[in-house]
């Protein structure tokens, strides 16, 4: 698996969003000592859902425009988006669980219900083949 997580800036950031079909999941922070680990946990939630989502982190010198214009109170912050509109948002230190969390709780079962456990959602990415798209043909019978 050849996972490529784009660094973004205002020069590119909305073409890096209009070019995508599926959510696009951010991380806004600078580079500091942590920043590394919280790299590792966004590159490992986008490889459990494969090519279900994508994932940009913002360039340094764009991040006040970023925290600005998403109105972010702090970092890191990540930020889901699905066609350039908010679905989701972490503020602070993630791991791999919580960010998870998230993508669950913006993309619910049928039921309303959230997918549960991590392992069900692998389980229900395999079985459905994308439960991402899932989300919008349920919008749709509504």
């Amino acid at each position: 698996m050849n996972l490529k997580i784009e660094v973004v800036g205002e020069g590119n950031f909305q073409t890096a969003l209009a070019r995508q079909k599926q959510p696009v999941l951010v991380m806004c922070m600078p580079r500091d000592d942590r920043f590394e680990a919280q790299r590792d946990a966004l590159t490992a939630v986008v490889g459990k859902y494969n090519s279900l989502l994508a994932a940009v982190v913002i360039d340094e010198q764009f991040i006040a425009a970023f925290k600005r214009e998403y109105k972010v109170s702090g970092t890191p912050t990540f930020v889901l988006l699905e066609g350039g509109r908010e679905i989701g948002r972490v503020l602070g230190l993630a791991d791999e669980s919580m960010l998870e969390k998230m993508i669950e709780e913006a993309y619910p079962s049928p039921g309303g219900q959230t997918r549960g456990k991590t392992t069900q959602v692998s389980a229900d990415m395999k079985k459905a083949n994308n439960p991402i798209k899932e989300r919008s043909i349920w919008q749709k019978m509504k």
